[in-house]
């Protein structure tokens, strides 16, 4: 078999430890929380805020992998 070492594999996906899989997880966080009703608040991109009605509040931070949810109705934060 001829040498292959002029050949280079393109990767549909992104792998860890790869430079582009931080930015990836985050679009795929982003995303995620913007579908369940949350909205990113304009004063720090890791804080996302949901509003449910009767002024119930749940607030996410979220730092490199890690996360935190917490609000007044601990059923609503658990949900």
């Amino acid at each position: 078999m001829k040498s292959q070492e002029n050949k280079v594999m393109h990767s549909l996906c992104t792998l860890y430890g790869l430079k582009q899989a931080s930015l990836a997880w985050w679009h795929e966080l982003e995303v995620f929380m913007l579908t369940q009703g949350f909205k990113q608040a304009s004063s720090n991109a890791s804080v996302f805020i949901y509003r449910h009605k009767y002024s119930k509040i749940v607030i996410t931070l979220v730092y490199i992998d890690d996360g935190i949810f917490f609000g007044h109705d601990q059923q609503l934060v658990d949900k």
